[in-house]
């Protein structure tokens, strides 16, 4: 085995989410760009009217539009970060010869532990809070990620079958 991306990547997005972190509130605040934007707002206030309890705090589209278009792209980021450092640990395992099941196994019990180590991290990062929810929320992104990944596997094996009949 080569040390390559496949093995690198990992640790590269494990950085990437220690950065993120480490940083304050103030340093992720995304309202000064999302303001700019006039015409996005208008179109998020103008969409069905959504609100919903997160954390003790009310994330509405109207009351607060703002505030839930930076939510939504929070979230959005957990999702996407997670899936991709979920896909990336299954790609390393897989590069050391773990069968399928037990490199997603071994995948999302690592990213779960990592989800929680950042929430604890945040938890004493400026005017940032770990919260349990936000766990849940890369587990998501990794199971999202997963089920994508291995369907395309899945399919790719089926055809390759059906090729060789």
């Amino acid at each position: 085995m080569k040390l390559d991306l496949r093995v690198l990547s990992p640790l590269l997005l494990l950085i990437a989410i220690t950065i993120f972190s480490n940083q304050t509130s103030d340093k992720q605040d995304l309202a000064p760009v999302i303001n700019k934007y006039p015409q996005v707002l208008s179109l998020v206030r103008d969409m069905p009217h959504m609100k919903f309890i997160y954390h003790n705090r009310v994330i509405d589209n109207r009351a607060d539009t703002t505030r839930f278009i930076q939510f939504m792209l929070r979230k959005a980021a957990h999702v996407i970060l997670y899936g991709i450092f979920g896909l990336s640990l299954i790609i390393m395992f897989s590069e050391f010869r773990f069968k399928i099941t037990y490199a997603v196994l071994f995948s999302g019990g690592l990213l779960f532990l990592v989800a929680c180590l950042d929430e604890y991290m945040q938890s004493s990062t400026g005017g940032r809070t770990g919260i349990i929810e936000d766990v849940f929320v890369d587990l998501i992104g990794f199971l999202i990620f997963a089920n994508v990944a291995l369907g395309i596997k899945l399919r790719k094996r089926r055809r390759d079958m059906l090729r060789q009949i």
